[in-house]
């Protein structure tokens, strides 16, 4: 992505301002780059993260971290539209790999989503979840966006 491409005026706003995700489930910590059609964001896993088991967290919390920054994106849409910001649901999932069986404390995680079909109601992306460069989970997610 290139800053002639982005929606974001500025620095990217706080997460908490586009999605309604809060600690401790949110699995996503920032909005790092973000255009019409994809966005990259950011999670850092600590020994606090929620539901960590015997210091780990499952690799399956890779795809509500792939839902979260979906929703992520299209709450950065709306923010660049001026429509109000408002929640959604995960609906379905598909094509789900887990490269790795989970996570650990000081993992920086980045997570890559790319609308691939849809509307801003009703979208898929295709999602990809990095740790030091190397796709440790992928999947396709389809998620609902509440009516403004």
């Amino acid at each position: 992505m290139n800053a002639v491409d982005s929606i974001l005026n500025g620095a990217p706003p706080p997460v908490v301002e586009l999605i309604p995700h809060r600690a401790p489930m949110l699995f996503v910590d920032a909005l790092v780059t973000a255009t019409e059609q994809a966005a990259t964001c950011s999670f850092g896993v600590t020994a606090k993260t929620a539901c960590m088991r015997g210091g780990r967290l499952s690799a399956i919390y890779a795809l509500e971290a792939m839902a979260q920054a979906a929703a992520v994106h299209l709450g950065a849409l709306a923010r660049w539209r001026g429509e109000p910001q408002c929640g959604g649901y995960l609906v379905g999932v598909r094509d789900v790999v887990l490269a790795c069986p989970g996570f650990v404390p000081g993992d920086a995680l980045a997570i890559e989503v790319r609308r691939t079909f849809g509307s801003d109601r009703l979208a898929s992306y295709d999602c990809r979840v990095g740790r030091g460069g190397v796709d440790v989970a992928t999947a396709t997610v389809n998620v609902l966006r509440h009516p403004a």
